[in-house]
């Protein structure tokens, strides 16, 4: 059994973290005594002891604007006799047996990533009240496109084989995760839809696409309906595909579909009968809105037949940790919108499934995050890369993903095949994302 002592200041949030790695990440049996002692965290097992001090969980005050990193230590440490760097985003240290040190802290590190407390204390918002990428640490110091959490479990699980722990740990298998966002299920849906279609192409001068708007509504052919596309696609890979759809909302940039009428609902068996989900993707207030999320997902439950369980919110809209908190009361069992939209990589630094914590209420909360690592809005709308600079883009995080066996979960809506620079990539990157 390993033995954890951990000190009685941030013990809510220090225990998280270590439940986190050593249990949900690592999968592993020990014990944790909250110990006011101890300053530091000792984790003993048969034949010593590691302990890891770090300067920002000793600080009573953790959640301020003052304790974001400012610059970031790379550290070389030797993982299976392979030196491997390491990102440390706060001063600490790891001392194994009184013979090894590494001046690095993954418990700050790990914490600070998963409980997204950087976007709670940093007034920078898009124009949608997001937390943009390009404010995060991980973007401004480059390694959004790497698994950082990922990365200490390799080096604690080779600390704690160092130190006798002679248990097996969680095993794992690369999982391939499509997930489709159903804001607008079908191009010819309503007359009014049509029509407000038809006058965008107009005003944006957008040639192309109102002369493709008339082939399609000619050809009888509707290029938003790749539901069955997906599906395909999906089987053939040997896994399953997850449609979120969206309630009709207030807000010019929701849905404007009815998820009760026939022809949503003849979608719904569609995907049942074919062994596909069907999940939750609250409108664009709801991220912050109880009521409204309450109020959107009952009418999906009716609509459907079946409770919904998990989601994403609309346009990656996210409050730290309101949002997280509003799925955990309406007992959501995981969400998957910890993507930035302005650029993909790992927001939370890391490729797994996690439960999240609330840091208002300093507690871990029953709701899970499952990462979203690309959605093709993010490579094309807002990166604007070529097809061959998407594609390797998606290369670079697939193989991260893979090197850990994570999930690697993307995101591409049924609408994409149509609009704008979508039209040049089409199935082209949607086929390289399941390859």
């Amino acid at each position: 059994m390993i033995e954890v002592l951990i000190p009685v200041v941030n013990s809510s949030e220090i225990r998280y973290t270590v439940d986190v790695l050593l249990g949900t990440f690592l999968g592993l049996d020990y014990h944790v005594n909250i110990n006011s002692e101890v300053k530091s965290v000792v984790v003993n097992c048969s034949v010593g002891e590691i302990i890891f001090k770090s300067s920002f969980f000793e600080k009573e005050s953790i959640l301020s604007n003052e304790n974001i990193p400012t610059e970031i230590a790379h550290k070389d440490v030797l993982i299976d006799n392979c030196k491997t760097n390491l990102i440390s985003l706060f001063e600490g240290s790891i001392n194994v047996n009184d013979s090894k040190s590494y001046s690095i802290d993954i418990l700050a590190s790990t914490f600070f990533m998963l409980s997204r407390w950087e976007e709670y204390v940093s007034p920078e918002r898009d124009a949608h009240n997001r937390f943009p990428a390009k404010s995060s640490i991980a973007y401004k110091f480059a390694f959004l496109d790497r698994p950082i959490i990922n990365e200490y479990i390799e080096f604690l699980w080779a600390l704690l084989v160092g130190i006798g722990c002679d248990q097996k740990r969680k095993e794992r298998a690369y999982l391939l995760m499509p997930t489709h966002d159903v804001d607008r299920p079908y191009l010819f849906s309503s007359w009014h839809q049509n029509i407000r279609l038809f006058g965008g192409y107009i005003k944006r001068l957008d040639i192309q696409g109102l002369f493709d708007f008339c082939k399609y509504a000619i050809s009888g052919i509707d290029p938003w309906d790749t539901h069955d596309l997906f599906m395909d696609l999906s089987e053939k890979a040997n896994v399953k595909s997850y449609f979120f759809f969206l309630p009709k909302g207030k807000n010019k940039h929701d849905g404007r579909y009815d998820v009760a009428e026939p022809k949503i609902k003849d979608l719904y068996q569609n995907i049942k009968d074919r062994g596909h989900h069907i999940g939750f993707h609250p409108s664009y207030n709801a991220y912050n809105d109880i009521e409204l999320f309450k109020k959107e997902k009952n009418e999906l439950e009716v609509a459907v037949g079946e409770k919904v369980i998990f989601g994403r919110q609309h346009y990656l809209r996210f409050s730290t940790p309101r949002t997280w908190q509003i799925w955990d009361e309406c007992n959501m069992e995981w969400d998957s919108t910890m993507s930035y939209a302005d650029c993909s990589g790992f927001r939370c630094g890391v490729c797994y499934p996690f439960p999240v914590f609330d840091i208002e209420q300093r507690k871990q909360l029953k709701l899970w995050e499952r990462p979203l690592i690309v959605m093709e809005g993010s490579l094309v709308g807002y990166e604007k890369l070529s097809l061959v600079e998407a594609k390797n883009k998606v290369d670079i995080l697939k193989s991260e993903v893979r090197k850990y066996n994570g999930e690697f979960v993307f995101l591409y809506h049924n609408s994409s095949f149509f609009e704008g620079r979508y039209r040049s990539l089409g199935e082209q990157l949607l086929n390289h994302l399941y390859q």
